[in-house]
């Protein structure tokens, strides 16, 4: 497919769930979409993160891995790593990164590391690439992935595979925290075969997919008609954030 024929249209939405306006919490996902255009293929890409609501300020970390993952994906392609690899490189450098802050910001008492990691890092990661011939979803933790009419939901009961755990002593998680992911979560679909997607927190509502797509001409369209479906129809406990990617 010829990425100088096919036409984007590209919507962003986030907005705080009902649970976390009653407790005064802040929107705790963080989102990013960009594209580099490399030896004269042209790329696409974004991510949704989303922070633990056990920490005190968890989007600190969406917003991090939402702006580093971007910035991180082009310098992989780079360097030449063929697209279907491009996730697991991404995945140890975004461990590194994570390191990095921890150690950079608490020096010396390893329970005050602990606690910044819990209260700052701990984010899901849900992201995708494409050169116009193949898309591939990644993620880490729970999340939503929307591909046409399909519904795709990664449900972890509530105890999100989050990649810091990796940054924490073993000794401190309980028996579901312990596996941690070893690699991003990966599908990879001919992006000729669909005409539309979205990356979603898991705070999107199955019952809401239907007012994400035809913003043809409004780029807050997707904002608004979320907003207007929480305050009239849906009650989205959770905070709410979608990237939504239509070809036209």
């Amino acid at each position: 497919m010829n990425s100088r024929k096919t036409k984007l249209r590209i919507r962003l939405a986030t907005f705080v769930g009902s649970e976390h306006k009653r407790i005064g919490k802040n929107n705790q996902d963080s989102f990013n979409v960009d594209e580099a255009i490399i030896e004269g293929k042209k790329f696409l890409f974004g991510v949704v993160c989303d922070g633990c609501s056990a920490g005190a300020r968890s989007e600190t970390g969406a917003h991090l891995m939402a702006s580093f993952i971007t910035s991180e994906i082009p310098m992989i392609l780079y360097a030449g790593v063929p697209l279907e690899e491009v996730p697991q490189a991404l995945f140890s450098r975004c461990i590194g990164y994570l390191s990095a802050v921890a150690s950079q910001t608490n020096v010396g008492d390893p329970n005050r590391r602990l606690q910044f990691i819990v209260d700052h890092l701990l984010c899901t990661i849900l992201g995708f690439i494409t050169d116009y011939d193949r898309i591939i979803f990644f993620s880490a933790g729970d999340g939503i992935f929307i591909v046409d009419d399909q519904f795709f939901k990664i449900d972890q009961d509530n105890k999100p595979k989050y990649l810091a755990y990796h940054l924490v002593d073993r000794k401190y998680l309980t028996a579901k925290e312990g596996i941690v992911p070893q690699s991003f979560e990966v599908r990879d679909i001919q992006f000729s075969n669909l005409e539309r997607f979205a990356v979603c927190s898991d705070g999107m509502l199955p019952e809401a997919v239907e007012v994400l797509w035809g913003h043809v001409d409004d780029k807050l369209g997707v904002q608004r008609a979320l907003k207007v479906l929480s305050l009239r129809k849906l009650n989205f406990l959770d905070d709410c954030t979608a990237i939504v990617v239509e070809k036209f």
